[in-house]
């Protein structure tokens, strides 16, 4: 990777090449995938990342990529993955102020050179990482940059990653319509070039979008579609977003045994992102006496130690319990 430094570091980077690859390896899962509010990446980029650290080359989109070489030496493009990926470890883990350091760090290079692609890949980022702090207008202001720059490069998946991700931070405002055409924007550029897996994480979007309007039908057909695709391609992140909304549809359709069950394997769940994590943990405990009543409470952690993902799964989709 080579020697680099930052106005936010004095310490060389590459010293830490091969821990922070193996960081990152032990972390892999989580962070092949965000959340259902706000998406940092997807498995292309983070698996880009991961290849830089180990001399690789990646690019926002999974491709290889990598900085012009007439316009940046390849240690500064090292550096900046190295950056992002530190981002992307730190974020995940709540470590939202070192998030932002690393993904700064990693703007200011890519700005240097005029890396239009790796700025929209790392803006979106940073928008991911503020969103997730609950800092939602300054989320919108990145996502709306990483939209425009990801239109100037003519990057599809980015642009439909940004929609999606503007439409998250509408419904963490409030603005359910603004929301709603959002996702569907997102989910047309999807399903134009094929990408699934995105796919998935806006239907999720939309499950949670629908939810939080007491439409639990329409949450219901968004979540069940999201899981379907993400079982078919294997992404578990977005399996547990979409189980983590159909537990609290349990919930509010006043069946608390099987949303405790539920929502217990999301919470507990290593793969689960941060912001989905938090909502199954916060509706366990403010809802604790209707999701586990005393005379059930025995039976439910008996359940509950016995999930796994097949029977999770079955339990979140038998619509005759709910």
């Amino acid at each position: 990777i080579g020697l680099c430094r930052s106005a936010f570091s004095s310490e060389p980077l590459c010293r830490h090449r091969d821990v922070v690859a193996t960081t990152l390896a032990g972390f892999a899962p989580p962070l092949l995938a965000a959340s259902p509010g706000n998406r940092a990446n997807h498995p292309g980029q983070n698996l880009c990342a991961l290849g830089a650290l180990r001399g690789g080359r990646g690019h926002p989109t999974g491709e290889s990529r990598p900085l012009p070489t007439s316009r940046c030496r390849q240690s500064e493009h090292g550096c900046a993955q190295v950056r992002n990926a530190l981002g992307i470890l730190y974020s995940n883990q709540g470590r939202f102020a070192q998030a932002e350091e690393h993904y700064r760090a990693c703007l200011a290079i890519f700005a240097a050179h005029g890396y239009q692609r790796g700025l929209a890949n790392v803006s979106n980022n940073l928008g991911s990482n503020f969103a997730r702090n609950g800092n939602y207008r300054q989320a919108l202001l990145l996502y709306e940059q990483t939209y425009t720059l990801a239109q100037t490069v003519g990057e599809a998946l980015m642009i439909a990653i940004a929609l999606s991700n503007l439409g998250s931070v509408a419904r963490a405002l409030g603005d359910y319509p603004a929301a709603q055409q959002y996702y569907v924007e997102s989910l047309i550029g999807c399903r134009a070039i094929g990408e699934r897996r995105w796919t998935a994480a806006t239907l999720n979007g939309l499950g949670l979008t629908q939810l939080e309007q007491g439409r639990l039908a329409e949450a219901h057909g968004h979540y069940a579609e999201a899981l379907t695709i993400a079982q078919e391609i294997g992404s578990k992140s977005d399996v547990l977003d979409a189980l983590a909304g159909l537990g609290e549809i349990a919930l509010q359709g006043g069946n608390g045994q099987q949303a405790a069950a539920i929502l217990h394997f999301v919470a507990q769940h290593p793969v689960t992102q941060l912001p989905a994590r938090q909502r199954s943990q916060q509706l366990l405990v403010q809802r604790q006496g209707q999701l586990i009543p005393e005379a059930h409470s025995a039976t439910v952690a008996q359940t509950v130690a016995n999930l796994d993902w097949t029977t999770v799964i079955a339990l979140a989709t038998d619509r005759s319990v709910t």
